[in-house]
């Protein structure tokens, strides 16, 4: 055992076109992880704000954090403090990260005798101000008010100024100091930040950073993973602890709260003041996560990519190929998806091992990274390994193919699967080793018709196929320029399901990145994630850049960047 968790990572080179990237997507192993998380390093007091007493809990590492006992304990310990005094707004209950699952956070409770909205200021000296308005359940004029408050900067002093504001516009204000924990999972507080051509102000919200694999002074070993909160002038405002892996991505539940990753084999529910409400374990069941999830559209289930231990194990050594649907509930896998069973044909033709990342020897024929949920128990799901974009009908019931969206060179003479084909309609390249396909909705469409939207990561790999011809892929794109994997692509296709067509109506060089990146529409501007360079973009809807940020220190990659408004989570708007 302890051999095994000596060989902490595998380090794998990618060298694809003129321009060389690294890959290096597998990450320490869970178990070896959480001990170099400090755990007596996630909470600090200091002035008015205490902090909670774990020395009961024994709380030794990361993996006692995430245990909801240990979490209702620190809730009891929260309300034993808050009942013994009548907290007011001038002598507020102020507690450093209670629950251990944000490093700079600070959970805040007092009542007023007026019906009050609160809002808080941030200032720490060679930062930028940072004020938010505080989402209370109750309402926005209430008298109790207990939230988490975000944005502190980790390792220095932070001046914080918390307002009150009645309904009449009467204002009171309170003013405490607070020195925070340092950031652990990365060297710096801030990303560099560099403005693009675009006058446009920057959209209001937080870049999750999810799957920053950091490295240089942090060693690649024994690196410990979070997702970090960065606002828009590039400074970290919050540090989400993992196990390893990475979040893969936040999803918001019904009653607001939190669902992410914080392992392979381990997902959480965190509610609004950070505590861990509940704990889904795949593992236990035969499976770890990969990639992707998302909720049920009535909110009841999770349906997430995953790899069957049992296969992987197996002779056929399969991995990244299964759906499993998880009841929210129970935390139970009730119903599982193997892409084998849907594309048979597949698996006798793509007979070649993975060569180039960390699933080296083993058949990773689909590699499934992304996934949708739709109308209907339909699921749309995108696969990297043969550069399609994937329709399920009857997930739930009777999985079964219903388009694939792809050129047609990737299924010839692979079975009868061309017969699924949507056809293309226009002259464009269509999309290779694309990541995170979404889909967009609007009323201006016919029925059946719906937009897709992806980083086309213009990547030519196919090791399932080695001898896959990609010369054909080297030729103009929609702009006219030719096609290198000198730089990615965003694309966005109008699907039309009834004449089974799809045509590309917009696209963009993005920069380069060969695997993982993102694409997400936030109102009108469009956030780009590549995740080789460490660097997300924002542009607005005339396609112009507002501004960019690169992560500082030195780092593999960066998986995947989400911005959020995180209303009625943290923020009132």
């Amino acid at each position: 055992m302890r051999k095994r968790l000596g060989i902490i990572i595998v380090s794998l080179l990618v060298m694809l076109g003129s321009g060389g990237y690294y890959y290096l997507h597998r990450q320490v192993d869970d178990a070896s992880l959480q001990k170099h998380w400090h755990i007596n390093q996630l909470t600090k007091a200091n002035g008015i704000v205490k902090q909670l007493d774990y020395t009961q809990l024994r709380i030794k590492s990361l993996n006692d954090v995430y245990s909801t006992k240990n979490q209702a304990k620190l809730t009891k310990q929260l309300r034993r403090l808050q009942a013994k005094h009548q907290y007011s707004f001038q002598s507020p209950l102020v507690v450093s990260n209670p629950y251990l699952t944000n490093t700079t956070s600070l959970y805040v409770a007092f009542k007023t005798p007026q019906a009050v909205r609160v809002t808080y200021t941030i200032q720490a000296t060679g930062y930028d101000k940072y004020t938010k308005s505080v989402y209370n359940p109750k309402g926005t004029y209430t008298k109790r008010h207990t939230f988490q408050l975000i944005g502190a900067v980790g390792g220095v002093k932070n001046r914080i100024t918390i307002t009150t504001t009645t309904e009449d516009g009467q204002t009171s204000k309170k003013t405490f100091t607070y020195v925070a924990p340092k950031l652990q999972s990365t060297a710096s507080n801030t990303y560099r930040v560099k403005n693009g051509k675009s006058n446009q102000s920057l959209s209001d919200g937080l870049f999750a950073v999810i799957g920053n694999q950091t490295s240089g002074t942090y060693n690649q070993a024994t690196a410990v993973r979070s997702t970090l909160l960065m606002d828009n002038n590039g400074v970290i405002r919050g540090e989400l602890p993992l196990l390893g892996y990475n979040s893969m991505r936040l999803v918001t539940t019904q009653d607001h709260q939190l669902i992410y990753a914080i392992s392979r084999t381990q997902m959480v529910q965190v509610n609004r003041l950070g505590q861990v409400t509940k704990v889904i374990n795949v593992g236990t069941q035969g499976y770890e996560f990969h990639h992707d999830f998302v909720l049920s559209k009535d909110g009841d289930y999770v349906w997430a990519l995953a790899t069957s231990k049992q296969r992987e194990q197996s002779a056929g050594k399969y991995v990244e190929d299964q759906i499993i649907k998880i009841k929210l509930a129970s935390g139970k896998v009730v119903k599982t998806i193997n892409m084998q069973t849907l594309l048979p044909a597949l698996y006798k033709t793509a007979t070649g091992f993975e060569k180039h990342t960390y699933n080296a020897g083993k058949h990773d024929l689909v590699h499934l990274n992304s996934i949708q949920v739709m109308k209907n128990d339909q699921l749309l799901v995108s696969s990297r390994e043969t550069s399609s974009i994937i329709k399920i009908s009857q997930a739930s019931t009777n999985p079964q193919l219903s388009y694939l969206i792809s050129d047609q060179s990737f299924w010839k003479g692979v079975g009868n699967y061309s017969e699924l084909l949507l056809k293309k309609l226009g002259n464009f390249v269509s999309q290779t080793g694309q990541h995170s396909v979404l889909i967009q909705h609007s009323q201006k469409l016919k029925a059946g018709q719906y937009y897709l939207i992806m980083f086309n990561n213009n990547s030519h790999l196919m090791d399932s196929r080695p001898n896959f011809n990609w010369s054909k892929f080297f030729k103009k794109d929609a702009n006219g320029n030719r096609v290198t994997n000198k730089y990615s692509m965003y694309y966005r296709y109008l699907v039309d399901e009834k004449k089974r067509t799809y045509r590309l109506v917009a696209a963009k060089r993005v920069p380069a990145s060969s695997y993982v990146s993102n694409v997400q529409q936030y109102g009108h501007h469009l956030i780009v994630a590549a995740g080789a360079k460490k660097q997300v973009l924002e542009y607005d809807q005339d396609g112009k850049l507002i501004r960019s940020w690169t992560y500082k220190g030195k780092s593999k990659l960066t998986y995947r960047i989400i911005k959020s408004s995180f209303k009625n989570i943290y923020f009132k708007s």
